[in-house]
């Protein structure tokens, strides 16, 4: 099961993923692996996610182009979630600018009424 905390220290890089974190980043992988960088006090706190709901959003792992080309027709709540798992974590200002739009054009899109 995937489980999520912040880093608490300057930087780190992952023994096994070879990722580099800083202080703020949300580091995301098994409650195992979580508990070990906790016991070193590299990581705060666990942060409690709905993962049934994270598993149906897009991933935020990859380029910014890969992540642009999946994440195509979703509503304006699950754009406002991305953009807030963006900026815990990797914060990538172009991905957020581009994440902000799509949520915008999807509030605009209006469903149809009962009445009509």
């Amino acid at each position: 099961m995937k489980a999520k905390a912040k880093v608490k220290i300057e930087r780190f890089r992952d023994k096994y993923t070879k990722k580099i974190y800083v202080k703020g980043n949300l580091y995301e992988g098994t409650q195992e692996r979580i508990e070990e960088l906790q016991a070193k006090k590299w990581l705060g706190d666990t942060i409690e996610t709905n993962l049934e709901k994270d598993k149906q959003l897009p991933s935020l792992d990859g380029t910014v182009d890969e992540i642009k080309s999946s994440v195509d027709g979703l509503s304006k709540s699950d754009y406002e979630k991305l953009i807030s798992l963006e900026k815990e974590g990797k914060n990538r200002k172009s991905l957020v600018e581009f994440l902000e739009e799509q949520s915008k054009l999807a509030g605009l899109v209006e469903t149809p009424s009962e009445d009509e």
